[in-house]
């Protein structure tokens, strides 16, 4: 969870559809507030503010709508994040308003931190998130995994291994899963893999020579 409360401001729009193309050429991004069991609210923003609080919040952070008309602001969760790659910013965004007084589930990404220093092997990351149920208020930004404690091939790091506060955090497990079960990492020799390319190369250059060769008899 971060301390930065993060505000952004947004407006009722009427222009729907295709038309709201006129918007983004202003500048602007579009989006609509989902609340659960009322329609939902269709509003633009900056496109670059909402930029800027997409690369703080991501998915998982809170984040604080100030919409005209409303004296409280909404509290919210941004999903389904639409981007122009050519322009580089979002221009649809769904926003999902939460109640700070029910958990809600959430995926947290996982941050690999730390050098690797296994001679001969590499680190193949199994999961990119961890899935969790808590308060809105309690949701971290993600979960650090230390890396550097490996040693050798064949080591590998679980859930179990993850700092959670499970005061406030619930972990989302599979059923009949523990968190020693859920592999987020693991060490794998290199030359495994080397020599299964290898082997694979050398097959398919085999072949080849010996369709030259069929080819030449032929002719």
């Amino acid at each position: 969870m971060t301390n930065e409360k993060m505000v952004l401001n947004v407006q009722k729009r009427n222009v729907l559809g295709k038309k709201s193309k006129t918007l983004r050429e202003k500048g602007l991004a579009v989006g609509n507030i989902v609340i659960s069991g009322k329609d939902s609210i269709p509003v633009s923003m900056d496109a670059l503010d909402l930029k800027r609080i997409y690369e703080k919040a991501g998915e998982s952070s809170l984040v604080y709508l100030s919409l005209e008309g409303h004296k409280s602001q909404l509290p919210v969760l941004l999903k389904e994040v639409d981007f122009d790659p050519l322009q580089d910013r979002i221009f649809h965004v769904v926003f999902l308003k939460v109640s700070l007084k029910e958990k809600i589930e959430a995926s947290i990404p996982i941050e690999f931190e730390g050098e690797f220093k296994v001679n001969g092997a590499s680190l193949v990351k199994v999961k990119d998130s961890i899935d969790i149920s808590a308060l809105p208020t309690n949701l971290p930004e993600n979960f650090t995994v230390f890396v550097g404690t490996l040693t050798e091939i064949g080591q590998q790091i679980t859930l179990n291994d993850v700092e959670i506060d499970e005061s406030i955090i619930d972990v989302i497990l599979p059923e009949d899963t523990t968190k020693e079960d859920v592999v987020l990492a693991i060490v794998q020799a290199e030359a495994e893999e080397q020599i299964e390319d290898s082997e694979y190369e050398s097959e398919e250059v085999a072949e080849e020579i010996s369709k030259e060769t069929k080819e030449d008899k032929t002719e």
